[in-house]
């Protein structure tokens, strides 16, 4: 498992801590039990009561697993259910869109298709200088040192 998701089991963990407990009895035993046993047991992080869960920097992966705790378990509005379930498709509809602007498969062929030197085609101009390899310069050296032809 992620070190990441430890950690954000680990917040979840203590946010639950400091819910009331009507709150923690709605979320079915089995899944706070994952939270505690799966969570970062060093991980430790000071979430204050009476502070917006926004403002208290919390991991990404926390935010997103409270709001599908939120969803499933403690909204039961059927009519806020459905505006929660539009704002969570809109984000993520945006989300998939900034992937697919900065991952689009034909703007990175376009990309590397690029040229990546200018090739001279005047005949005249062009000129191609032989190199030899550093084993061929070796060969031959030890060749000339033993006065063989080749």
């Amino acid at each position: 498992m992620k070190q990441s998701t430890m950690e954000a089991y680990a917040e979840v963990d203590m946010i639950l801590n400091l819910m009331d407990e009507k709150y923690v009895r709605e979320i079915p035993e089995k899944l706070r039990t994952l939270f505690k046993s799966k969570k970062a047991k060093d991980y430790s992080k000071n979430i204050v009561d009476n502070k917006p869960l926004k403002e208290q920097n919390l991991n990404k992966e926390t935010l997103s697993i409270l709001a599908v705790l939120n969803y499933n378990y403690w909204c039961k509005d059927e009519k806020r259910k459905k505006e929660l379930w539009d704002r969570y498709s809109e984000n993520d509809r945006k989300y998939q869109q900034e992937l697919r602007e900065k991952y689009n498969p034909e703007d990175i062929l376009k990309k590397n298709n690029s040229p990546k030197y200018v090739e001279n085609t005047s005949k005249e101009d062009t000129i191609i200088e032989y190199k030899e390899s550093i084993v061929k310069k070796i060969i031959n050296k030890i060749k000339s040192i033993f006065h063989i032809n080749n």
